[in-house]
């Protein structure tokens, strides 16, 4: 009886050859090995932000000065938080947070009902990466 052994090639990977240790690990994260080009790509996607469809609360629509005032009061007090002005005509409006799910966004807004009565949550454009853990 005859044994045949299969013939295995292996094959040089360049990456394998090549390789980067990425600038950003830390315990618990995963460590990525590669070519440098790769690394810097991946180094460079973990700085970009992108806009997503999430949720923010809306505590004032009025005047300029108003609404600047109200922001400045604000962030005085949650100074991690983001706080953005926008115009519609005629008037100001001033949205806060970053919330990924209306959860979260509820969440802040029962800390902070009484101290803004009149707030609410609305969907927006949000920055990603910036939200709010749970």
């Amino acid at each position: 009886m005859a044994f045949f052994a299969p013939l295995v090639h292996a094959q040089t990977d360049s990456l394998a050859i090549d390789t980067v240790e990425s600038k950003h690990h830390t315990a618990g994260e995963v460590r990525v090995h590669g070519n440098q080009r790769l690394i810097a790509l991946l180094d460079t996607l973990a700085e970009v932000t992108y806009p997503m469809e999430g949720f923010r609360i809306q505590l004032a629509f009025g005047k300029k000065d108003e609404v600047n005032e109200l922001r400045t009061e604000f962030l005085k007090a949650y100074p991690d938080l983001g706080a953005y002005i926008s115009w519609l005509q005629p008037n100001f409006r001033l949205r806060i947070g970053d919330f990924r799910t209306r959860l979260q966004a509820e969440r802040f807004k029962q800390e902070i009902q009484e101290s803004y009565p009149g707030c609410y949550i609305v969907r927006d454009i949000i920055e990603f990466g910036t939200d709010e853990d749970d």
